[in-house]
């Protein structure tokens, strides 16, 4: 693969770096495995936020950016790829884009099979209206196995100040405990990320709340275990693993 340009002119090296983006987006899209020195992409100027505002740039993205909404979920080649391999990066789960809401849900169901507890940490966890909170309820019900024989309690980190949705919560209770789970939660404000913790050996990083899961592209991770180490610490050190509601 080419060095990039050797000119000290920095719109081409980012004419030339924007193209290499669109060549691995293109083979990703094709399902190609892209090799791991052509990942390491070499920025020889450094980057600006004022090259954002060139309209040539600025086409670019964007139409890379549709290119990747209007695909179906894709599963990265690199994904089978273990720690072992690849040092200490996690596996990488799915890519789930506009549209794809069902295969996300899917995505998540998967991952909860056989827990037996789980934490749900959601700021919007309860967000919603409350004409689609009996939906909502469902939806959430099938991705956390509520019908597990072996699931026993899910509790859920929202924050009151993005989205307590009284309807929600009510569908959700109503149906926890129609299922035999035991449903808590903690209101708690200092956690942005949206994370699934089950049995408290492993985590899916989750890039948009539930609720907006389809609605933009975003990525579904499997946590390292050194950061839900971390993460766990954090909800113990602050009681969020205890209900306050």
């Amino acid at each position: 693969m080419s060095e990039g340009p050797t000119r000290d002119n920095a719109s081409e090296h980012y004419r030339w770096y924007l193209e290499r983006m669109r060549e691995h987006i293109d083979n990703l899209l094709k399902g190609k495995v892209i090799e791991g020195n052509d990942l390491r992409l070499r920025l020889p100027v450094p980057s600006h936020a004022w090259w954002l505002g060139s309209a040539d740039v600025a086409f670019r993205l964007s139409e890379s950016r549709d290119r990747l909404q209007a695909a179906p979920l894709v599963h990265c080649p690199l994904a089978s790829m273990s720690t072992a391999t690849s040092g200490n990066s996690p596996p990488l789960e799915a890519l789930v884009v506009s549209g794809g809401r069902h295969l996300g849900l899917k995505e998540i169901r998967d991952f909860t099979r056989d827990a037996t507890n789980l934490i749900v940490i959601d700021p919007y966890a309860y967000g919603g209206e409350k004409a689609t909170a009996g939906e909502y309820a469902k939806e959430f019900a099938r991705a956390a196995r509520f019908r597990s024989k072996v699931l026993e309690a899910v509790h859920i980190v929202y924050s009151s100040r993005h989205g307590k949705a009284h309807a929600v919560k009510k569908a959700l209770a109503d149906s926890a405990r129609n299922d035999g789970v035991r449903l808590t939660d903690c209101d708690c404000d200092s956690i942005h990320d949206r994370v699934w913790i089950k049995d408290r050996a492993e985590g899916l990083a989750v890039g948009t709340s539930l609720g907006g899961l389809g609605k933009r592209a975003t990525f579904l991770l499997e946590l390292p275990v050194a950061d839900l180490n971390y993460l766990l610490d954090y909800v113990d050190e602050n009681n969020l693993s205890r209900a306050t509601s």
